[in-house]
Parts: structure tokens; C-alpha cells; sequence
């Protein structure tokens, strides 16, 4: 099973541990996750500084508490893994949209896209 796209709203700790339950729960043998641009609290570089509103006092602390409580899966971020001879490469990377997470200006992408190993078979994005 693969998951690349939001599951949470706002990657408050409860969500994410509502996820994790879930995927706990299903059947399939490997489960491999990428976070979404809703997922805000595993961008743990940026996301503390653009909690405002949300979640007041967050801290890059707390971000990796909360993205270490995925426990029911593979989490790629920006690596890969491979799986029945599959090299799967997940990024969470998205353009630059408002106050989200995961925010990255073209040329960024760019360069992040550099970083992906030309043998992945299975590139999530």
C-alpha cells in the first residue's frame, strides 16, 4: 500500500495518531507513507515558525515526536526504500501555496528533484 497525499488536516498529534491507528488496522503487509502539504508538523525545518494561529508555542521538539509516532508504516520523505525489488522514492515536496507545509518554489523543487537516485522504479511525489 502506498500513500502519498494528506491524511491529516493539520498534523496535530491526534490526527496523526488516528492515521497510524488506522493503517495499523489494514492488511497489507508493507505500508508506505508520504506526508501531504496539510501534514504541517512533519515539515519539522519550517513548519514551527508558520504554526501561528494553529498551534501557538509549537516547537521542532514536538514536530518530531509527532512525526516519530508513524509507526504502522515506511515514511519516505525525500528516500526511498525498496520493496519486492521496487526502489520507491517519496518526497512531500509541493509547490509553494500559502501557509502549508512541505512549501518548495520551483527552483527549490528543482533541486530537490536532483537528489532522486535514477534507479527508482517507483517515484511518489
Amino acid at each position: 500500500l502506498i500513500h502519498a497525499v494528506d491524511f491529516t488536516k493539520r498534523g496535530r498529534a491526534e490526527e496523526v495518531e488516528a492515521f497510524n491507528n488506522w493503517l495499523g488496522t489494514l492488511p497489507h503487509p508493507i505500508k508506505i507513507v508520504i506526508a501531504g502539504n496539510h501534514d504541517m508538523t512533519f515539515d519539522v525545518e519550517n513548519y514551527p515558525g508558520k504554526s501561528g494561529k494553529w498551534d501557538k508555542g509549537m516547537t521542532k521538539e514536538f514536530c518530531i515526536k509527532i512525526k516519530s509516532s508513524l509507526t504502522n508504516c515506511i515514511y519516505l520523505e525525500e528516500s526511498s526504500v525498496t520493496v519486492h525489488g521496487y526502489k520507491i522514492y517519496g518526497s512531500p515536496w509541493t509547490p509553494y501555496f500559502g501557509n502549508m507545509g512541505f512549501n518548495a518554489k520551483e527552483d527549490q523543487r528543482k533541486e530537490m528533484w536532483k537528489k532522486i537516485p535514477d534507479d527508482t522504479d517507483i517515484l511518489t511525489v
